[in-house]
């Protein structure tokens, strides 16, 4: 006897909206939970399914990207479609206008597809801004809480009722989702009805929409980087996959969404290079290697399937594999200061210290405020035992990109290393200034006070 629903979302295609729907259903005195980032902490897994079990109404909210990555059999999204069907649980999906019905059958399986399809739900009118009108709508599909109402759901755990609390308590605490919130999501399902259009210039545009209100956006930031790349702009390309790949040190995020890239558009090389990437973050290189290869049959003239490709090879210890990818990718464009660079490094490794001086000028000339250029120089050196000379690199890096932590960390190390403590101290501080939880940081910050401390 409940009336409480659970959200289902993609939560970079409609995390705001489905906030803004949390907060309209409690104040109409629905009892309805979704997950947030700090249930992730605990068996996310189980507290998920918990709480499909535990609530009659199951309300997907089906917007432009929400279904793509249904594809994979582990994705959340899907396990939760399929929980509630399995189930019988009462479903109301929640549909945008942007949303394609045609994705059902694209990408979830045909049984699911089928069963799921039979749902009828309420849509949202032209803009997420309206999305009160559906809200209303989904009202009159709830039961209300009496003595006769018959639905069948499950108990909460004990165990979970602390989860359902702090569901109920950040809904209630969350400041009311603005319309430049949800007009970011409504721009990001804009922006990937262009790519899927082949319209990168619109879905540029989008994209950049979207991160003018949600700069945190990760998915955002790859489809804005896909944009780039379709359109030629290779090197803003690389560094908004940069920025976002810094945003999702592990690759989770861009792995499950470059997934669902592939699955609107198996023909994307781009996509692959990404997901490529995504899985070398996760060291698992033969896979990473697969979609690089893979990338380099759409699109042979994909230089940065190439390079990345040697890269892999080059991390995983085979410089002798890797560095033919490295020349072509050169070849392919000679232009790229990071190709230079990265076979310079490649050279130094492999004792062709002139080699790799013709590199690292190269690369120098093209862009010489490329920070990266004098990091990679600076490791090679490190490995040749040249502190000194590689301390002069990091300076210089360090004087370009002062905000970022790797050039600094990097300087720390080889601070350290030739006795200079006032100046390892100096870049650790401003590490641990900046992020109070750098493990690498902290690790050496203390290494360094036992030996201060020996040392007196």
């Amino acid at each position: 006897m409940s009336n409480a629903a659970f959200l289902s979302y993609r939560r970079d295609a409609s995390g705001h909206l489905c906030l803004a729907l949390a907060q309209f259903l409690q104040q109409a005195g629905i009892d309805v939970f979704f997950d947030i980032d700090s249930i992730r902490q605990g068996r996310f897994d189980e507290i998920i399914l918990d709480e499909i079990d535990a609530r009659p109404y199951f309300l997907p909210v089906l917007a432009q990207g929400t279904l793509d990555r249904c594809v994979n059999d582990g994705d959340w999204v899907r396990r939760e479609i399929e929980h509630a069907l399995e189930l019988g649980r009462t479903i109301v999906p929640i549909i945008t206008h942007q949303f394609e019905w045609s994705d059902i059958d694209r990408f979830l399986p045909a049984d699911t597809a089928k069963q799921f399809a039979r749902w009828n739900g309420v849509e949202i009118p032209k803009s997420l801004r309206q999305f009160k009108y559906a809200a209303q709508d989904l009202l009159s599909y709830l039961v209300p809480i009496t003595a006769d109402a018959d639905l069948d759901h499950g108990p909460v755990p004990k165990s979970r009722q602390q989860d359902v609390d702090a569901i109920a308590a950040h809904i209630a605490s969350a400041p009311e989702v603005s319309d430049a919130l949800l007009d970011a999501n409504e721009e990001f399902e804009r922006g990937v009805t262009a790519i899927d259009e082949a319209r990168f210039a619109d879905a540029l545009l989008a994209f950049d929409a979207v991160l003018v209100a949600d700069p945190e956006n990760v998915s955002a930031r790859l489809s804005r980087a896909g944009a780039l790349a379709e359109l030629g702009r290779d090197v803003e390309s690389k560094a908004e996959h940069d920025r976002a790949f810094g945003m999702d040190p592990t690759g989770e995020i861009a792995g499950d969404y470059f997934t669902g890239a592939i699955a609107r558009n198996e023909r994307s090389a781009w996509a692959r290079v990404g997901r490529g990437l995504a899985l070398a973050t996760a060291d698992r290189v033969d896979d990473a290697i697969a979609d690089f290869e893979a990338a380099i049959e759409i699109d042979p003239e994909n230089d940065l399937a190439v390079f990345n490709l040697g890269a892999t090879l080059a991390d995983a210890g085979d410089l002798e594999a890797a560095l033919p990818y490295f020349d072509w990718a050169i070849n392919l464009d000679p232009n790229s200061a990071y190709h230079w660079a990265v076979r310079g490094s490649t050279l130094l490794a492999m004792g062709d210290d002139a080699g790799a001086a013709g590199d690292f000028e190269a690369a120098i000339a093209i862009d010489p405020r490329n920070p990266w250029i004098y990091t990679f120089r600076a490791q090679g050196l490190v490995e040749l035992d040249e502190p000194e000379a590689a301390l002069e690199d990091l300076d210089l890096a360090v004087e370009l990109e002062p905000e970022n932590p790797a050039h600094r960390s990097d300087r720390a190390h080889v601070r350290w290393s030739v006795d200079d403590v006032d100046g390892a101290v100096d870049d650790l501080d401003a590490l641990l200034l900046a992020d109070p939880g750098d493990v690498d940081a902290l690790r050496l910050r203390g290494e360094i006070a036992r030996h201060v401390e020996d040392f007196d």
